[in-house]
């Protein structure tokens, strides 16, 4: 699966490592290494390559605000960067202990930990506004160190989440929540909303210094694919001819 590995990244896996700067580099290094890049995923670069195309996305609809379309590029790329990003909040997205201990033999237990632990923000009984308060995004800077910062934050977690085991599969058993698991999911909740919102603050920050390329100066047109949406297409080129009946 040629996508799965950038939902995870398994940090225990590259100790050591200078990790590079983009995807491409960092499976020549995979390469160098005869590690597959599975096995260690790369969720770091998802973050990074999705928040760049919601960048330019926005950078067109900063130039083009009443284009339809390159508004929903622009959500679309949002939601798939705050996917990415927000997995790797959760902490058994970022270790190799992420389904039970790892024993000597390098091979997950399968104990439905992970399972646990995805379900609990969806228990919560926080408010949505309880949980939003206060949070302060601010921009990040330069990327890929920012996500990896992020990624050891939520690292340094999962012991937490191991001594929480217990709490978890009686939580799913009873159908209530203890106090610490309360704490705890709020916790992450509000870490996920807070990267996320960065992300989207430095995206946008980031829009506003591209430069686009000339020849992708647009005019206004209709969508030949949806009838009354609002789209563009390059400037000065011929509206494409309506499908044959």
């Amino acid at each position: 699966d040629a996508e799965g590995p950038d939902h995870y990244f398994d940090r225990e896996l590259v100790a050591g490592w200078k990790l590079p700067a983009t995807r491409g580099e960092f499976l020549a290094a995979c390469a160098e290494r005869k590690v597959k890049p599975s096995t260690i995923g790369t969720g770091p670069y998802a973050v990074v390559e999705w928040a760049q195309r919601l960048t330019v996305a926005m950078a067109e609809h900063r130039a083009w605000p009443k284009d339809e379309a390159a508004e929903s590029r622009c959500l679309v790329f949002a939601g798939l960067l705050a996917h990415y990003a927000q997995d790797l909040c959760q902490p058994l997205h970022v270790t190799i202990h992420y389904d039970g201990r790892v024993g000597p033999d390098g091979v997950s237990p399968r104990t439905g930990i992970h399972q646990r632990l995805d379900g609990l923000l969806g228990r919560l009984r926080i408010e949505r506004a309880a949980a939003l308060k206060d949070l302060r995004p601010a921009p990040l800077g330069e990327l890929l160190p920012a996500v990896l910062a992020e990624i050891e934050r939520s690292g340094a977690l999962v012991d937490r989440v191991y001594e929480l085991e217990k709490a978890l599969a009686a939580a799913e058993e009873s159908g209530e929540l203890s106090a610490e698991l309360e704490a705890f999911g709020v916790e992450r909740l509000r870490a996920a909303a807070r990267f996320t919102a960065s992300l989207y603050l430095t995206v946008w920050e980031n829009s506003a210094k591209l430069k686009l390329p000339e020849w992708l100066a647009r005019e206004r047109a209709e969508c030949p694919l949806l009838p009354g949406v609002a789209t563009t297409r390059p400037a000065g080129a011929a509206a494409p001819r309506p499908a044959a009946e």
